[in-house]
């Protein structure tokens, strides 16, 4: 699974859209949008913050589990 999978993922596990997902980062929608189709990555800042809300490290959240 991608980064971008991922957010995408607990964006949609919140039920958020990605205006209200975004307001958790102060990022606009389309940027969430960036993040969640792989255009974009999260500063290491809003990284940090997404990593920490998915109860997860920064190295786990930018890993890849492709070896399933």
């Amino acid at each position: 699974m991608t980064l971008g999978q991922k957010i995408k993922q607990h964006r949609l596990n919140l039920g958020e859209t990605m205006a209200e997902f975004g307001q958790r980062f102060n990022a606009k929608s389309g940027v969430v949008s960036n993040w969640e189709n792989g255009i974009q990555k999260p500063n290491n800042k809003r990284m940090k913050i997404l990593a920490d809300e998915m109860g997860v490290t920064v190295s786990e959240l930018l890993g890849s589990d492709n070896d399933e």
